[in-house]
C-alpha cells in the first residue's frame, strides 16, 4: 500500500491554487432564511389523517379570517422587502397534507380555502427589489469561469 499524499488546504493535487470545497462561505448579513407561519382552516370532509389528529401552525375559523391573515402576511413580507432587504419568499404548503390543514387547497384539492383574487391583488402591489445582491463567493466565480 502506497502512502497517501497530503496536500495543503486550498491547493489542487497538482499544487495549483483551487477553491477549497469544504470551506464554508460566510453568508451575506442581509440574506437570512425566514420561516413564515402557515395558516390553517379546517374543512371537515376534505381532510385526511391516519390517526385522526390534525394540526395547524395558526388556526383560523372562517374563510374571511383566512383571507385577512394571508393578505396580511403578504403585506408583512412586502414590508420586509423594503426595510430589511428580503428578496424572496415561498409559501411551502399549497395544499393540506396528512394530519395538517395549512394549505391553500384542501387535502383532496376540491376546496379552495382562500380568495385567489384577493391574494393576487395583494401580491401585485409588491415593491420592486431595491437591495444590492449579496457578493458572489470566490469558489462560485472560479467554477463559473471554467
Amino acid at each position: 500500500m502506497s502512502p497517501r499524499k497530503i496536500q495543503a488546504p486550498g491547493t489542487s493535487s497538482t499544487g495549483t491554487s483551487a477553491p477549497d470545497p469544504t470551506r464554508r462561505v460566510p453568508r451575506h448579513p442581509r440574506v437570512r432564511p425566514r420561516r413564515v407561519r402557515r395558516i390553517g382552516l379546517r374543512t371537515p370532509g376534505h381532510e385526511y389523517s391516519p390517526d385522526g389528529q390534525f394540526y395547524a401552525y395558526e388556526q383560523v375559523f372562517s374563510g374571511e379570517q383566512s383571507n385577512d391573515r394571508y393578505t396580511g402576511m403578504v403585506r408583512d413580507v412586502q414590508q420586509l422587502m423594503t426595510t430589511k432587504s428580503l428578496s424572496a419568499y415561498v409559501y411551502t404548503e399549497s395544499t393540506d397534507v396528512e394530519g395538517e390543514y395549512n394549505g391553500l387547497l384542501t387535502y383532496d384539492r376540491r376546496v379552495q380555502k382562500v380568495d385567489t383574487n384577493r391574494l393576487r391583488a395583494a401580491r401585485s402591489s409588491a415593491p420592486p427589489a431595491t437591495s444590492t445582491p449579496p457578493p458572489v463567493s470566490p469558489w462560485a466565480m472560479s467554477v463559473r469561469s471554467r
